[in-house]
């Protein structure tokens, strides 16, 4: 039960079909290399101290996940479970199934953005966030940098509110079986798990001006890491860019000159375990801090 659901709602993304779709993503990364004349050896890091960093926070952080994963939103999830395969219930035809799928994942796509965005516009959540930005070399480990309490409290959210897609669809179909939402949710995961892949390997992979308004091209995140202030608050979007079309934080490739592009948190060095384990938790402290000193109006 517990592999259907970390398959379900995309969260654990390290299994047996992490290795051959990491190895199409740098394939297709180092074909793209040949095909724009560029040379293979940009793929790989000047200096490996960013990389072992990142290997290193990825295994202690699956650890803790692993260790706090029973502490996720089991009732969101039991409720769905529960209700899963009703005897004699209604089941979504094809074109049931089509419309489940199609808005299950426009719904996780943009929940996806929403709570991105809101890890660069609260100061608290920006403390643990900035591990993930902090990396100086891009590569597809680093998708996984990310601050023990971060993985905790994002997958709780995110698997909670993709829970809302299913759960709808089994109210209004009651007899649906979970080999259906599996075969959906696992097909959207394979995808969103190869997209990602390209986006941290420091390939220029674009997708063309008009198509960049549609979905993230690699290169349009890789400019989500500049270590520039005003190009990282710009492309939130995981795989659509229609949400930051829509609320104003749109950056095309087209708009940023890729020579130039470094990547990293000016300030922020994040470079040892020690400093990404204790420093967002100060940091993260004194922000929520003054974030209650201000709503309860200060020393007043």
């Amino acid at each position: 039960m517990r592999d259907f659901f970390m398959f379900l709602f995309a969260q654990d993304s390290i299994n047996v079909l992490y290795a051959p779709v990491l190895a199409l993503s740098v394939l297709l990364a180092v074909l793209f290399q040949r095909v724009k004349g560029r040379p293979v050896s940009d793929l790989l890091p000047p200096d490996w101290s960013s990389v072992r960093t990142d290997i290193l926070l990825v295994l202690s952080g699956r650890l803790v996940l692993y260790g706090l994963q029973f502490l996720m939103p089991v009732v969101t999830i039991g409720t769905v479970a529960a209700l899963l395969g009703t005897p004699g219930g209604l089941r979504p035809g094809p074109i049931g199934w089509a419309v489940f799928s199609v808005a299950q994942f426009l719904f996780a796509d943009f929940v996806f953005w929403w709570v991105h965005w809101l890890r660069h516009r609260l100061s608290v959540l920006w403390a643990f966030h900035a591990v993930h930005h902090s990396a100086e070399y891009l590569n597809p480990i680093t998708g996984y940098r990310r601050h023990p309490l971060e993985i905790l409290w994002l997958s709780a959210a995110l698997m909670t509110l993709n829970a809302l897609p299913v759960l709808a669809l089994v109210l209004i179909f009651p007899g649906v079986e979970a080999p259906g939402i599996l075969l959906v949710t696992v097909a959207n995961a394979l995808f969103t798990v190869s997209i990602s892949n390209l986006q941290h390997m420091q390939a220029w992979v674009t997708f063309g001006p008009v198509f960049e308004r549609l979905f993230v091209s690699p290169a349009m995140h890789q400019i989500h890491h500049s270590r520039d202030a005003q190009e990282s608050q710009h492309n939130f979007g995981q795989i659509l860019a229609l949400w930051d079309w829509a609320f104003g934080t749109l950056i095309t490739s087209s708009e940023v000159d890729a020579t130039a592009l470094r990547f990293g948190v000016e300030g922020v060095r994040h470079q040892t375990l020690w400093e990404m384990f204790i420093d967002p938790l100060i940091e993260g402290w004194s922000a929520l801090r003054e974030g209650l000193a201000h709503a309860t109006g200060g020393n007043r």
